[in-house]
């Protein structure tokens, strides 16, 4: 796989699959996202590709900024949210296979995160292919690991193809879980107890507040 192709193929699905939604589901809020419905989402997904190549947006999204990419859409269907994204696809594609464009491969992760949160918001299977998901986990360990606290221990995870280790120094605890839970896990779609209900070595809970990208939910999250 490359990140363009991916974000072509995870784009394609989330079009096609509009066809499926009623105005129950298209209204239906998702709880990965507070305050966001699935139209609000797919809003989302296209804003930030418009903005992205429009260059508006050059650094990463702040909560305002995609507040205002989904308000700016609110008022159209989202049939017209989607053809906006299907439009402007192909240049994504394309921007995103050129080199030196690889800090915007986040849109990438971006995409499938949120086709995951829609899916589990409406009680549907998505794709989850072992090496889409051992991408998108890599992906943001890297990410992790270069921005881990230097006073805090290490921790090893380990999800066969990735095994990775975050922090220098002993390994204070290894996970032991599988691809698709540990790509949720790090990007913050995980509460506390499912973190610590893991397989775990070892005592996580020191370093539970630096193994996801975004604040970890309230309540659990299935999908």
């Amino acid at each position: 796989m490359t990140p363009s192709t991916t974000y072509r193929t995870i784009r394609h699905r989330m079009i096609e699959r509009v066809s499926t939604l009623d105005a129950e589901a298209r209204a239906k809020a998702v709880p990965a996202l507070p305050g966001w419905s699935v139209h609000d989402t797919y809003a989302h997904l296209t804003g930030i590709c418009t903005d992205v190549l429009t260059g508006r947006l050059t650094t990463m999204a702040k909560p305002e900024w995609t507040a205002g990419q989904v308000a700016d859409r609110a008022g159209l269907s989202l049939e017209d949210v989607c053809a906006e994204w299907a439009k402007a696809g192909p240049d994504m594609d394309a921007f995103l296979a050129a080199p030196g464009n690889e800090r915007s491969h986040l849109l990438v992760q971006d995409a499938w995160q949120h086709e995951q949160d829609i899916a589990g918001a409406l009680g549907m299977s998505t794709d989850r292919d072992a090496e889409t998901c051992a991408w998108m986990a890599a992906f943001t360990l890297a990410h992790l690991g270069r921005r881990w606290p230097e006073d805090l221990p290490a921790v090893r995870v380990v999800a066969d193809p990735v095994d990775r280790t975050l922090g220098t120094g002993p390994v204070a605890a290894t996970l032991h879980t599988e691809l698709y839970e540990l790509a949720r896990l790090v990007i913050g779609r995980r509460s506390r107890d499912q973190i610590l209900a893991l397989n775990w070595e070892g005592d996580p809970v020191p370093m539970l507040g630096s193994l996801h990208t975004f604040p970890m939910p309230v309540e659990a999250l299935t999908d």
